[in-house]
């Protein structure tokens, strides 16, 4: 039930109270406040004026238990002397900045509180700063995106709680070796990351759950890969060209499969009705007909995808499955008599599908 003081709603009263304080904000000697009154606290600020240098010294001074930051494209080296005195700070986002590797040392004054860190091309970090990164014991999601001195050797670190890594777009980066024994989820699309590069991920963080590996140029998910990654429940492949599946055998966890924009055809999906997929998108490739009685053989199968790919009509009697929540065969050569006929015979199905204009 709510809690009304006089006839108004408490949490009325708090927004009032934060914006009467936000107004005022430079007059208080201290804010003593809990962690969710602080952050919405920063929130109002930062409708009435930017995130800057003073905004945070302000913080600082009053000891706000700020517990996240987005900071701007001016934030600099300097910020980093009042950021960490923030020492309920959780989550710290670098977007555009000019920061350096002398910054990221400093981040270990907040290991006892930081949990999420955010960089995206901050293009002056390079593998010593990482490197810098290793006291932060209780941090579980780095994510990395376009930091183009990133080398090899830069993730050689050693992060007990870290369960989601993403590196996106490091051109320079083609191996992982760090200490991650916590892994479930990692995204190294667009990196420079090849088979081997991966394989050597799987063995050394062999509890990864969720792959998203786009635009790698790998040519098949090879059978040292599918060792590598035994536990998968979640594979991207999106925009590689690859042809053959054959490693997935030893997936027998996945349940969901992204391969569009790929060269995946016909016979390699016949590997595919051995695992518990519940999700499998396969537009965008060279499929035929052909393809689709082993695809509707998958048994858990609830949402396939073969948009702007070369099935015909005389695949559409075995897409006829019960079983399926969403069916997606949008701009193949389907005819729109076929598609509505297979769609009255899944009253139950979403079946998105194109009507040429002469239908």
């Amino acid at each position: 039930p709510q809690v009304y003081a006089g006839r108004m709603p408490v949490a009325r009263l708090e927004r009032l109270a934060l914006h009467a304080v936000a107004a005022r904000i430079d007059q208080y000697a201290s804010l003593d406040l809990p962690i969710h009154l602080a952050d919405a606290l920063l929130e109002v600020v930062l409708k009435r004026r930017p995130l800057d240098l003073a905004v945070i010294r302000l913080l600082v001074a009053q000891q706000c238990s700020v517990s996240r930051l987005e900071l701007p494209a001016e934030c600099s080296n300097k910020w980093m002397t009042y950021l960490v005195g923030l020492q309920w700070l959780e989550h710290l986002t670098f977007a555009k900045s000019a920061i350096t590797n002398t910054a990221l040392k400093s981040l270990p004054a907040l290991k006892e509180t930081m949990k999420e860190l955010y960089f995206n091309a901050c293009t002056r970090i390079t593998d010593e700063g990482i490197r810098a990164l290793t006291p932060l014991f209780r941090l579980s999601t780095l994510e990395l995106i376009n930091l183009p001195d990133l080398r090899a050797n830069a993730l050689d670190i050693s992060l007990p709680q870290l369960a989601r890594l993403s590196v996106l777009r490091c051109s320079q980066l083609s191996a992982i070796r760090g200490n991650f024994p916590a892994l479930r989820e990692v995204d190294v699309s667009f990196s420079n990351l090849d088979a081997a590069g991966l394989c050597e991920l799987g063995r050394h963080c062999p509890r990864i759950e969720t792959l998203h590996a786009e635009g790698l140029r790998l040519a098949v998910w090879a059978p040292e890969l599918g060792l590598s990654f035994r536990n998968l429940q979640e594979l991207s492949l999106n925009h590689n060209p690859v042809k053959g599946l054959a490693g997935l055998a030893h997936a027998l966890r996945l349940r969901a499969l992204r391969a569009r924009f790929t060269k995946i055809g016909d016979d390699a999906v016949s590997v595919l009705p051995r695992l518990p997929l519940a999700s499998v998108d396969l537009s965008n490739t060279p499929l035929t007909a052909l393809a689709v009685p082993a695809l509707a053989a998958i048994p858990m199968l609830t949402e396939l995808s073969l948009a702007c790919t070369n099935i015909d009509d005389s695949a559409l009697p075995h897409l006829a499955v019960p079983r399926l929540q969403r069916l997606d065969i949008q701009f193949c050569t389907v005819s729109a008599e076929g598609a509505r006929r297979l769609a009255a015979d899944l009253p139950d199905t979403t079946v998105l599908f194109s009507i040429d204009s002469d239908a």
